[in-house]
């Protein structure tokens, strides 16, 4: 059987990244769907172009908070993960 070395904080690190890297991208995601829906306001108000675009806005609003809760996923697995290796290894601590 081979010793597997965990480092805690080099995990909690990493998932602190992420977390910060999803609130970024989610942050950057509801700017875009406002820029796109000032677009579809103001600059593009009927026809085609307008359906397409007043449609494509509604598809990529499903897209907000979407690396927000990847991220929270993320931690919460980091997590259980973490607590699995320390319910494993009890016996030598």
């Amino acid at each position: 059987m081979h010793d597997v070395i965990v480092c805690d904080e080099e995990f909690e690190s990493a998932s602190a990244a992420i977390q910060k890297a999803c609130r970024k991208i989610d942050r950057i995601v509801s700017l875009y769907l406002l820029i796109m829906e000032n677009a579809c306001k103001t600059g593009v108000m009927a026809g085609e172009t307008a359906e397409a675009l007043k449609a494509y806005v509604s598809y990529a609003a499903k897209l907000k908070d979407v690396a927000d809760s990847i991220g929270e996923h993320h931690s919460t697995a980091k997590q259980y993960f973490l607590d699995a290796v320390d319910s494993a290894d009890d016996y030598l601590y």
